[in-house]
């Protein structure tokens, strides 16, 4: 189950989310969910939505860059693409900041 949800997702996204951590997610997720499951008639549905929401959490904390109203959202590829006037060769990606966290 796992598996088939983590490749329809790298499929849905496959610019956004690498195979291999789409699964990770998913697998890491079904482990946890397996634990919280009460009625084994409802399971699959309930492991399948737990997975689901997984998969769209890591999406979202993971790999989304927040896109401006305007405009088109960039795509990992614009992101890797060389920086004009850089010398060493920088990438959009590396002028990020990242968060500090508390």
């Amino acid at each position: 189950m796992a598996g088939a949800l983590a490749r329809r997702f790298h499929r849905r996204y496959h610019d956004l989310v690498e195979a291999c951590d789409a699964l990770g997610v998913a697998q890491l997720e079904l482990v946890r969910a397996c634990g919280r499951v009460t009625d084994p008639t409802t399971a699959p549905a309930y492991l399948k939505r737990c997975i689901q929401g997984a998969l769209a959490h890591w999406l979202r904390d993971r790999a989304l860059i927040v896109c401006p109203t305007a405009g088109r959202c960039p795509r990992r590829s614009d992101l890797e693409t060389p920086v004009p006037g850089s010398a060493a060769g920088g990438q959009w990606w590396q002028l990020a900041r990242c968060p500090r966290r508390p």
